[in-house]
């Protein structure tokens, strides 16, 4: 883990769906791209967009790993919301 102080906008990411409502995981490096030239330093993964609350414990660990990969490319701060009801699933992710 790295720590840092977060600065400027940091914006609640989007999961990318497909029309199937499948996780499109390859729109997210260019996402994390666009973010990142457009000034972004920071992203929240999971946030207020509301959608990763209806994915599966292990749907929202891929997409959180998908940023990750992105982050290594584009220098982006990942913080990642790990909330939920179930205690069991929160202290997993």
């Amino acid at each position: 883990m790295v720590n840092f102080t977060a600065r400027g906008l940091m914006p609640p990411v989007f999961t990318p769906l497909n029309d199937d409502h499948t996780i499109n995981y390859g729109v997210i490096p260019a996402y994390a791209k666009f973010l990142a030239d457009s000034g972004i330093k920071s992203v929240l993964v999971g946030g207020t967009t509301g959608e990763h609350m209806s994915l599966s414990v292990a749907d929202r660990k891929k997409v959180v790993d998908a940023w990750v990969v992105a982050a290594k490319t584009t220098g982006l701060h990942i913080q990642v919301q790990v909330g939920g009801a179930p205690l069991a699933d929160v202290t997993e992710l």
